[in-house]
């Protein structure tokens, strides 16, 4: 059951308080701005899951009545930044080692050093997302085999251009035990001109990520940082042989066809793969995807900027593989070239994917704004025609 309580309902219980808990079986409670002064009337024991927001940050006060029923919380989402001078900080942050069920904090700002070492200590938490804001990681965790023992999904907020660093030293710093989703997500108001070299910075931590051979699910969402994307700057994730989902956001699409059979052969498991590139990014064609036909048993969705068929396309007579399982082609990520013979794509399609359909967004969350880098897809008539006439090869066949 959803309470929802107006800002005069929580006033009227602050100046009569209830000689009892309000609600004494609570599980998940979000508070936001004015509602925060009177969160004490509503957070009780019983609450596992927590989200709070201010505009004006979290203060000291409200901290504190966090960690007074840490025991039992197991989310924390922070949505907002955590206001504490020196003081507070030596005072509070210890009292994050009482939350000893947490599994999950989504802390959408910078952590302090201290803060993230005391985190680090928590043997139940197994999904933090946050904002790396220190060089120091290396020194505080290397070599500390416990710090995140059960860590398993890592989301990291890259806020302001220097912290592409901070993101490589933490990640290079923290043991590869467990983690099997990654997420890097980079503020799309970072421009290229915030770094020197902002190609080398994201090579290294690319690098530093191919340590974590237990991964699943990478994701990287790279608005403006680097233009292109090349196959030497991916040749680090290669080594990923476990990977099931990958997803790129952002880039300039500089791979050859080599690329991607480098990409099929290292990565057997896969089952997702979205490249979602900016709007100035060169089409491809359609051979591409015969290495993940080949290679890639399992693949069910895919994401790429497609154009029609190549000539040399045009003279296989069967499918590339005899049981490539694909079912889904994001047909919003298509180039729109390929509205000039849809007969021709489908049947060009068919060849290399015979089970595949075409569909308008990405079967799995995330779903990135991608669509305002590129140019819409085919209309929607050619993709109901590209369907239909799959579907009618799948009959005679």
């Amino acid at each position: 059951m959803r309470y929802t309580l107006a800002y005069p309902v929580y006033s009227l219980l602050h100046n009569n308080p209830p000689p009892t808990p309000l609600l004494p079986n609570l599980q998940d409670l979000s508070c936001y701005d004015s509602i925060l002064p009177f969160i004490d009337l509503v957070l009780v024991p019983s609450v596992k899951c927590l989200t709070i927001g201010s505009d004006d940050g979290v203060e000291p006060d409200l901290f504190l009545s966090i960690t007074k029923y840490g025991p039992g919380l197991q989310e924390l989402r922070l949505v907002d930044p955590l206001e504490l001078d020196e003081g507070d900080e030596a005072e509070l942050l210890p009292m994050l080692l009482s939350l000893t069920q947490l599994t999950t904090l989504k802390w959408n700002d910078l952590i302090p050093d201290d803060a993230l070492l005391h985190l680090s200590r928590l043997p139940t938490l197994k999904n933090l997302t946050f904002c790396p804001s220190s060089d120091t990681y290396r020194s505080l965790l290397l070599n500390d085999t416990s710090a995140f023992s059960s860590l398993s999904k890592l989301v990291l907020l890259v806020l302001k251009a220097p912290l592409l660093h901070h993101t490589t030293s933490f990640l290079s710093a923290i043991h590869p035990r467990l983690l099997v989703h990654l997420e890097i997500d980079t503020d799309a108001l970072i421009g290229r001109n915030s770094f020197t070299d902002p190609t080398n910075a994201f090579t290294a931590m690319l690098k530093s990520i191919s340590r974590f051979h237990t991964l699943n699910e990478l994701l990287l969402e790279f608005n403006p940082l680097v233009a292109d994307l090349s196959g030497e700057m991916l040749s680090p994730l290669l080594g990923l042989k476990n990977l099931r989902r990958f997803h790129i956001t952002g880039f300039n699409l500089r791979l050859a066809l080599a690329d991607f059979e480098a990409m099929a052969k290292a990565w057997p498991k896969l089952q997702v793969l979205h490249f979602h590139p900016r709007e100035s990014s060169p089409d491809l064609p359609m051979d591409v995807l015969v290495p993940f036909a080949t290679n890639c048993p399992s693949l069910l969705a895919l994401a790429m900027p497609i154009r029609g068929p190549t000539p040399d396309m045009q003279q296989v007579e069967r499918p590339c593989a005899p049981h490539p399982s694909l079912k889904t082609l994001v047909s919003a990520c298509l180039s729109r070239k390929i509205e000039n013979d849809p007969v021709a794509f489908a049947d060009s399609l068919y060849k290399i994917f015979p089970h595949v359909k075409l569909q308008p967004q990405p079967p799995i969350p995330p779903f990135p704004m991608w669509a305002q880098r590129r140019p819409p897809g085919p209309a929607g008539s050619v993709v109901e025609a590209i369907n239909a006439r799959l579907e009618t090869r799948r009959r005679e066949s």
